[in-house]
């Protein structure tokens, strides 16, 4: 177990190490800490480089000798630069999201799209839902992402083996009256498979027209102030 640092500055990382070597690999850095790396990136602290993988973000020096968990910022700007470079290698490809498998929506215009991975059964999930009706000009696509219990996987059967979906996932979440009806040739494998790839581990998550994300209850405020910072 690698020991933890609450906060790394870029003057203190710095003054840990001297130059920079040659660029590590992804294979070096899998081997040498025993996880499964995705990414390595030179960091803007010399001699220090990000190593992305299990869902996180880590730094190694340049010899591979010594490792820090916990988040650099930049004393000049006050950025979180392990933030933003998470957020950057968590960006979606929205065009390869199951959109047929799941609900689709649109309101007025359809002007602005955002994708949800949201379990029937996730109380945070319906507490969205009732924010997402306050939202116009939109379209919508839930994708129903049973992690919770094996009812959250019968539920998101029945709902989408309704005539319509959409009412059919609208009258669960907002007032609790369940479909009754399942069996039909349905598979949510495609949504789940999409939701490991994509490292959706809590629910609700959302995805907007950018790739980028918001995870957890948010009002509808905040997705507003999401959709003004997109380029339109």
């Amino acid at each position: 177990m690698f020991r933890r640092s609450a906060c790394f500055t870029l003057l203190a990382c710095a003054s840990m190490i001297g130059m920079a070597a040659d660029q590590i690999s992804i294979k070096e850095v899998s081997e040498k800490t025993g996880r499964k790396i995705k990414d390595v990136k030179q960091s803007d602290v010399p001699g220090w480089y990000e190593a992305y993988g299990d869902g996180g973000m880590f730094y190694v020096n340049d010899k591979l000798t010594h490792i820090f968990s916990g988040v650099v910022f930049d004393i000049a700007t006050k950025k979180n630069l392990t933030r933003a470079r998470v957020e950057a290698l968590k960006l979606v490809d929205v065009t390869n999201l199951p959109i047929a498998d799941g609900i689709r929506m649109r309101r007025g215009s359809a002007a602005r799209k955002v994708f949800i991975y949201s379990d029937p059964n996730c109380t945070y999930c319906r507490m969205l839902e009732s924010e997402l009706a306050k939202i116009d000009n939109v379209d919508l696509v839930i994708l129903p992402y049973p992690i919770l219990s094996k009812d959250s996987e019968i539920l998101a059967h029945e709902i989408l083996c309704a005539s319509d979906r959409a009412k059919a996932w609208r009258e669960w979440m907002l007032f609790k009256r369940r479909p009754g009806r399942g069996g039909c040739d349905v598979s949510l494998e495609k949504i789940l498979e999409s939701g490991r790839k994509h490292e959706v581990r809590a629910t609700p998550t959302l995805i907007f027209d950018d790739g980028s994300r918001l995870t957890g209850m948010v009002e509808v405020a905040e997705i507003e102030r999401k959709f003004s910072g997109m380029p339109r």
